[in-house]
């Protein structure tokens, strides 16, 4: 994997190189007071030896977490210690986005350049429906082989929440309804449902260097949130120039 800067280091799935570019729709991102009131969706969970923490199938931050506190796991022997450090501009353009309430958004390089994908931030709403479907997916109405399919599914959904472009093609934010529905008795599927078959349809090597992409995206996003309220965060060890 080449990366900006003067390392070079080898590894699978992850991005090559980064820059960073904020969203253009600003009043998509602001979430409403109640914005979970026409989300219900089923939560009930498995009890007993095989209950789990949904939370504990993916490494997106909880849905209560404190921001401040929030910690994203990350398997670093994937990537360089350049991957993991934040650029000033990465910053400046974080900053830029939180203040006018656009997505965060950054691009990466993979495959020497032939492949280009640019990540966006999620919305509240949108985490909550990756939270859901794995509920729903564990309340046993979603069939048999439900942890199995829920620990493999939830490296996939994220894609449809936060790819916003590859080798210039833009992909929609989720679509509605979020979650999975109730209505005259059958169950309606989310608007973003076809959109993750779609996604999993693809060649596993393409997907994995996505899902690398997210999840560093997601290491950098949480990380700025987390020290953004630091007087030190211009000069933080995160930076890449010191």
């Amino acid at each position: 994997m080449t990366v900006v800067g003067d390392t070079t280091k080898e590894a699978p799935a992850a991005a090559e190189s980064t820059d960073t570019t904020t969203g253009s729709k600003p009043e998509e991102a602001k979430e409403k007071e109640g914005v979970f009131d026409n989300l219900d969706a089923p939560t009930a969970a498995p009890t007993g030896e095989e209950a789990q923490d949904v939370e504990s199938y993916s490494s997106l931050p909880g849905r209560y977490s404190n921001p401040v506190e929030e910690r994203v796991k990350i398997n670093s022997e994937q990537y360089s210690e350049t991957d993991l450090m934040i650029s000033p501009e990465e910053k400046a353009n974080f900053i830029d986005a939180m203040i006018t309430g656009e997505r965060y958004t950054q691009r990466f390089s993979l495959f020497g350049g032939k492949v280009n994908v640019v990540v966006r931030s999620r919305t509240a709403a949108e985490t909550h429906a990756l939270y859901s479907y794995i509920r729903y997916t564990l309340s046993g109405k979603g069939g048999e082989n439900a942890y199995s399919r829920v620990e493999g599914d939830m490296a996939y959904v994220p894609l449809v929440a936060q790819i916003a472009e590859l080798n210039g093609r833009s992909f929609p934010e989720m679509k509605t309804p979020l979650t999975f529905e109730e209505l005259d008795g059958k169950i309606v599927e989310p608007g973003w449902y076809e959109d993750f078959k779609a996604w999993k349809a693809k060649p596993e090597g393409l997907t994995s260097a996505l899902i690398s992409c997210v999840q560093l995206f997601e290491y950098k996003y949480w990380t700025m949130t987390k020290e953004a309220s630091n007087k030190n965060f211009w000069s933080s060890d995160t930076s890449s120039e010191g």
